[in-house]
């Protein structure tokens, strides 16, 4: 974490803005947020050494994703410390890293299905950092309609950039109101809830070109 942080504030300086303009600094500053996280809400209970594996297999993830990505920081643009540029990509570096907090709960309470004693903990955990990245998705999303908005006025047409943002907003949907109650369906929105985060990556990766 001290190591991601120095690397976080050294790309912050000779840059001169928010490092969130390109993948890898994205992945960085999500990594920093995600072992933040991790250090703060997992500091008792007998999942807590289990849960933080999983949520170091998401690190690795990230940092794995990265080797074939440049490793450089963003050059330098005109709207780089506009709010509501900032806003937008910071706020889905902060979803991502919340939402994979959500799928390490999550992970750890399908591993323990009906065998823990503090499962609902877990759910509760996992629901509720879900609940918090789809609120930081859509402070996201929000700011970067303003942005277009200022930069382009209110005329727009489907792109890939909408038709993906629309997509995880679905999903997120889907999971929240998966129906019925009991083991089952606990299991289902486990698994549904757990996959987040890595649909979120995944889009996240398809929409930066390597």
């Amino acid at each position: 974490m001290v190591g991601n942080a120095l690397l976080v504030g050294s790309l912050w300086v000779l840059s001169g803005h928010v490092p969130v303009f390109n993948l890898f600094e994205s992945f960085l500053l999500a990594v920093f947020m995600l072992v933040v996280l991790t250090l703060v809400f997992t500091e008792q209970g007998p999942e807590r050494l289990c849960i933080r594996t999983w949520i170091w297999a998401e690190v690795i993830l990230l940092f794995g994703i990265l080797l074939f990505y440049p490793k450089t920081r963003a050059p330098e643009r005109f709207y780089d410390k506009d709010l509501y540029v900032v806003l937008f990509h910071v706020g889905r570096a902060a979803a991502l890293a919340v939402m994979l907090s959500a799928s390490g709960f999550y992970a750890e309470f399908l591993r323990t299905f009906r065998r823990s004693a503090s499962q609902d903990d877990l759910l509760h955990m996992g629901r509720n950092f879900l609940v918090l990245g789809t609120i930081l998705f859509l402070i996201s999303e929000y700011a970067g309609i303003l942005w277009c908005l200022n930069g382009w006025g209110d005329f727009w047409r489907w792109n890939y950039g909408f038709l993906s943002s629309a997509f995880i907003m679905l999903y997120l949907m889907l999971v929240f109101h998966l129906p019925g109650r009991g083991l089952v369906s606990q299991r289902m929105h486990s698994i549904m809830g757990a996959m987040n985060s890595l649909v979120f990556l995944g889009i996240t990766v398809s929409r930066s070109a390597p």
